[in-house]
């Protein structure tokens, strides 16, 4: 029997066009060396133009997946996405509190790309009240950052303020990512952590930004994890994943590129 590759869970929607969601989770894992496995907390009904509808799971059948994967195949690092309802984010926070998961990284989204709507607004606080102190690192955008800090977020100084005000609030590491700040040459991705504020540096890409970037970023950073690399190593190697991935999408409908193999070959 060959070595048993570490197990990676993706917490999240299904997008059946992909192009994110657990579809991109799965292969992020599966491209970096990880067991992929998932647990849906929504149905969605999109491609690659946008999201049309979202069909929320109920909150007892997401936790009951996540209950009997957890008896027989623990993960050794999971991320949450759209968790859809404040009853699936109350559901699993209420798991979490009896049975913490290792390597947590919660993205928390509240928007699709395309303006749909994956959170509610009370959801969102819920988010941040019981799931946050769950999380070894939590990877909010501009806006969500915004959202979570209760104060706009406008450039690189703010990003640092308000990453070390979230890690103060509950979370072990946050990680705000830049592409929504209006530097049109550049990304910066701000992280505070326990070492304190790093930023990373790298060249905006010119052009359509491909679909399921986020996605993409959490899924290979848990896929380091479940490696057992340290958290800023796993940051810095999915970093380059996602760089790679954005250079090499590609356009399979009439929207939004979607994300190409972010593997360097030989794989890091």
């Amino acid at each position: 029997m060959t070595r048993t590759p570490p197990r990676a869970l993706s917490i999240a929607g299904s997008d059946p066009s992909g192009g994110a969601g657990l579809q991109a989770d799965v292969a992020v894992f599966t491209r970096l060396g990880a067991h992929p496995m998932a647990v849906p907390t929504a149905l969605t009904v999109q491609n690659s133009v946008g999201v049309a509808e979202v069909m929320p799971l109920p909150a007892a059948f997401v936790t009951r997946q996540l209950a009997h994967l957890l008896a027989d195949m623990p993960p050794a690092a999971t991320k949450t996405g759209m968790l859809g309802t404040d009853e699936v984010v109350a559901a699993l926070a209420d798991l979490l509190d009896g049975r913490p998961l290792p390597n947590l990284v919660i993205d928390p989204i509240r928007h699709a790309s395309s303006g749909a709507e994956l959170l509610t607004g009370p959801g969102h606080r819920l988010l941040a009240e019981r799931l946050l102190p769950h999380a070894a690192l939590i990877t909010p955008n501009r806006d969500e950052a915004a959202l979570l800090w209760g104060q706009p977020v406008t450039n690189g100084a703010d990003a640092a303020r308000c990453a070390q005000a979230l890690r103060e609030s509950g979370a072990r590491a946050v990680l705000i990512t830049g592409g929504h700040l209006p530097d049109k040459n550049h990304v910066v991705d701000t992280l505070a952590d326990a070492e304190g504020i790093t930023t990373w540096r790298h060249p905006r890409h010119m052009g359509a930004v491909p679909h399921g970037t986020g996605c993409a970023l959490t899924a290979a950073i848990t896929a380091h994890l479940a490696h057992g690399l340290p958290l800023r190593e796993s940051i810095r190697r999915a970093l380059g994943y996602v760089g790679r991935a954005i250079r090499a999408a590609h356009a399979p409908g009439r929207g939004r590129p979607y994300l190409g193999d972010g593997r360097e070959f030989p794989q890091e």
